[in-house]
């Protein structure tokens, strides 16, 4: 496998991997009353509650972000601080992971993020947090829509792709596999026609969108709460 097909599978399902933990928040709170068989104290729930949670992801996502760009620890400090961990006992094998990481991570990242820094992952999180705001848990279809339509479309179009679509990059392989990826979710929350609809949606949003790390959540999120789709669970 080619080095760029192989960073772009492991981009695609690093971001399936962390779109789905935008999830938990909506129920971490409930999964906690469950485990524990006493009443949570108020702070500790008002902690646990999603905008809490979302708000906290988001800040640490900027901080990260600014730490990658600023650089505020020079490289030449960097190669001393790791120089004088190989000297530990167990600092060759620190080392070799710490390689290793490193290499997957800059495999996986496209060429300007090593500029920008963490832009997919600060956009995702703010659409997350945006669309919570807006519409509530109905978040739960946004975040689905960016773990299916937007690593599928993107996945199989780079691929396979082989017919643009009018007035975008994408293609129209890209465009049926991210919908038939987030429809077949759909049907087994929702009717089929309900399904049809939202995934249509998350597909064009995602082909025309500027940035579907920030549309996609939004967009899809509002559609579903005008539709009045009940999130599960919920």
């Amino acid at each position: 496998m080619e080095r760029n097909t192989r960073g772009l599978i492991l981009r695609k399902f690093a971001h399936m991997f962390l779109a789905l933990l935008l999830l938990l928040p909506l129920y971490i709170r409930d999964i906690a009353n469950q485990l524990i068989p006493v009443v949570l104290p108020k702070q500790i729930n008002y902690m646990l509650s999603p905008g809490v949670i979302y708000a906290q992801l988001l800040f640490w996502a900027a901080i990260m972000n600014a730490f990658r760009v600023k650089r505020p620890i020079p490289e030449s400090r960097l190669r001393e601080i790791r120089q004088k961990a190989r000297e530990l006992p167990i600092g060759k094998r620190i080392e070799e992971i710490v390689d290793s990481v490193e290499k997957t991570i800059r495999l996986m990242m496209r060429e300007y993020e090593w500029k920008a820094g963490y832009f997919g992952l600060v956009n995702g999180t703010i659409g997350v947090a945006v669309a919570y705001l807006l519409v509530g848990h109905h978040v739960f279809y946004g975040v689905l829509a960016m773990a299916t339509t937007d690593v599928y479309s993107s996945l199989i179009g780079s691929l396979f792709g082989k017919h643009k679509m009018p007035f975008s990059n994408g293609s129209v392989e890209g465009l049926i596999a991210g919908f038939m990826s987030y429809f077949a979710v759909l049907t087994f929350l929702t009717s089929s026609d309900m399904a049809c609809f939202l995934a249509a949606i998350a597909s064009l949003v995602e082909l025309y969108g500027i940035e579907d790390n920030l549309s996609i959540p939004v967009v899809v999120s509002i559609v579903s709460k005008l539709l009045e789709l009940a999130p599960p669970w919920i």
